[in-house]
């Protein structure tokens, strides 16, 4: 009995990694959804994903993304931190829940690590390292990332620059 649940796990694992792989490298948006809801991520409606965003792979039930989010290629999301144990094998290993609040764009690059809350109607600029929450009408970008105006200051900047 022993041996059967140790065969029915391997499999599973083997099955959400497929999942991951496929959801990373697949081009439709709708198929990464669904792929990324299987091994247990929370995704709402209309989340476009890009080609190469990775969503944490071992711990992807600590992932919540609400509705309208737009993730740029190669966004890294991790919801989980290893150097505690690599350091000293008494050390447990940390995972922390991580969520993407509706109507956020993260640029192209950037990495969301453990812990972090991204607040409604944010921008996170390209190849930035989001190691804090982020408050809600926020645009932060940088490593590590900062807060540098709202949003309704930046879409007053882009409007006045057209």
């Amino acid at each position: 009995m022993v041996l059967l649940q140790r065969i029915s796990e391997e499999l599973h694992y083997i099955m959400l990694t497929k999942f991951h792989f496929l959801a990373m490298h697949i081009p439709n948006s709708h198929v990464k959804r669904i792929l990324y809801r299987l091994r247990g991520s929370k995704i709402g409606a209309q989340v476009n994903f890009s080609y190469g965003v990775f969503l944490e792979e071992h711990f992807p039930e600590c992932i919540t993304i609400h509705d309208k989010v737009d993730l740029g290629p190669c966004v890294i999301i991790v919801a989980h931190d290893s150097s505690y144990k690599c350091v000293s094998s008494e050390n447990k290993l940390v995972t922390k829940e991580v969520i993407i609040e509706q109507n956020v764009y993260i640029g192209a690059g950037s990495v969301i690590l453990p812990g972090v809350r991204i607040g409604h109607h944010s921008l996170i600029g390209a190849g930035s390292l989001v190691s804090r929450d982020i408050p809600p009408n926020s645009v932060a970008f940088g490593n590590p990332a900062r807060v540098q105006c709202t949003t309704d200051e930046w879409v007053s900047k882009k409007r006045m620059e057209q």
